[in-house]
């Protein structure tokens, strides 16, 4: 019974090892990382800048096209509006 509990006890200390060393190594990563992380920030700034010039583009093309289809729309609408009022 006595070598189960050492054979559990060695297997908790391996474990508890390989957490921290793991922690460590996770730790190391992070550390690293963050400048490289700093150094994406410029282009993750221009992709989004990209990003609303091309949905402002679009917008503004939605725009041009629909001031003219709205006047024409108008130029129709108008004069049958004033055959039908002047009907009644």
């Amino acid at each position: 019974m006595f070598e189960l509990l050492a054979f559990l006890g060695v297997l908790f200390a391996g474990c508890m090892v390989m957490m921290v060393a793991l922690f460590a190594i996770k730790l190391a990563f992070k550390i690293i990382l963050i400048p490289i992380k700093l150094l994406f920030l410029p282009f993750l700034l221009l992709a989004l800048v990209v990003k609303f010039a091309a949905i402002l583009a679009v917008g503004a093309i939605v725009v041009a096209i629909a001031i003219p289809i709205v006047i024409l729309a108008v130029m129709i609408a108008v004069p049958i509006a004033i055959v039908v009022a002047v009907a009644r």
